[in-house]
């Protein structure tokens, strides 16, 4: 299994109900736990809790000391800057600072988008914090929403960083690729949320090409933002791994050697079904889609291992069969977060290559050959 982090997931925080989004509740301790464990479950063994306010601050300073593998940012978020008092603020976020498990300064920046605190206000919210940052040598979270023209110069004024030292990350990167050239310039890091994944975001995919492997990192923002197929419901941790297996499409960047391991369980098939496969194609995706979900019956908090696309052998005869031929596909991203191993790999590939092409073929699961 493949190790990732979450470099920017809000533990302290959960959606009211189901449908609700606002105003956010204060996360259980049970609720945490249960994130926690799932994300490890997945292979996400690192989350950073980014805080907003001085009121969630010292909770997310507490769940990283409970917690191992997660650790905490403390910072005031634009949205919450209105009539900024320094004398006030910055003492507060020292004394919370001076936890080991606080390894940054954030949520900061500016937001433009939407109007809950006036510019100035952010600014010097911003400016307070980034001297804080600089004082205490940690880096930086920062929110950055339609802010570029006065975010990047005032990053300017401050000392740059380096890549053996990133002065800080863009989180939930959506900006131009400009602006990601400048910011790796300065020595920032950009992080992809699950937006890489939304159908109409190409924007993001774009940048995301464009900019070096190098300087980036992925993240939920949870509880907002969560991945396709999930997108619209509570996101968590766990959910990094779909942002990482887009990113790594995006990228051209294999996860594993995988087209081998799939070209193993092939061969490890019985007879009978290898001699099946001579009109079947053995298809590879990255991610099902949610109309696989809706078209398998398969709940969408579960995994989905492969899919069969086509009509049936027993309807109709392959000479009549239009356009592409019978596909078999299976999911990497899937298969690698729930497989220690590329033997366990291999296995899973195996099971739904072997249970698509029986039910291509028209057997019931008691008549596939094993």
């Amino acid at each position: 299994m493949i190790e990732l982090a979450d470099s920017h997931g809000h533990l302290t925080m959960v959606f009211p109900g189901p449908e609700a989004r606002w105003p956010t509740r204060e996360a259980t301790d049970a609720e945490v736990a249960g994130q926690v464990a799932r994300a490890r479950d997945a292979g996400v063994t690192r989350i950073l809790v980014p805080a907003t306010t001085l009121e969630d601050a010292p909770r997310a300073v507490e769940l990283a000391e409970r917690h191992d593998g997660v650790w905490a940012a403390v910072g005031v978020h634009p949205h919450e800057t209105k009539g900024f008092d320094e004398e006030r603020v910055i003492p507060v976020l020292e004394r919370l600072a001076a936890s080991s498990k606080v390894v940054a300064i954030g949520e900061i920046g500016l937001d433009y988008f939407y109007d809950f605190a006036p510019k100035e206000d952010q600014k010097r919210a911003l400016v307070a914090q980034l001297r804080l940052a600089e004082r205490l040598g940690k880096p930086v979270l920062l929110h950055n929403r339609e802010s570029e023209a006065d975010m990047l110069p005032i990053l300017e004024t401050h000392a740059k960083g380096s890549p053996e030292k990133p002065r800080g990350v863009f989180h939930s990167f959506c900006a131009s690729t400009a602006t990601g050239e400048r910011a790796i310039a300065l020595g920032y890091l950009v992080s992809y949320s699950g937006m890489i994944t939304f159908r109409m975001a190409d924007n993001v995919r774009v940048s995301a090409e464009a900019l070096p492997l190098e300087s980036m990192l992925v993240e939920t923002d949870a509880p907002y933002l969560a991945p396709a197929p999930f997108r619209g419901k509570p996101n968590e941790p766990a959910y990094v791994t779909r942002t990482a297996a887009k990113l790594a499409e995006v990228k051209g960047v294999p996860v594993l050697e995988f087209e081998k391991l799939v070209a193993e369980a092939v061969e490890g098939l019985p007879p009978e079904f290898r001699e099946m496969l001579e009109n079947v194609v053995i298809a590879v995706e990255e991610e099902p889609e949610e109309e696989d979900y809706v078209e398998t019956d398969t709940p969408d908090d579960e995994e989905l291992f492969g899919i069969y696309r086509g009509p049936m052998r027993t309807e109709v005869a392959f000479d009549g069969l239009p356009g592409l031929p019978p596909q078999v596909v299976v999911f990497r991203g899937p298969i690698l977060r729930c497989c220690a191993s590329n033997r366990e790999a291999v296995k899973e590939i195996k099971d739904p290559v072997r249970h698509e092409l029986g039910h291509f073929f028209g057997l019931e699961d008691d008549e596939m050959p094993y």
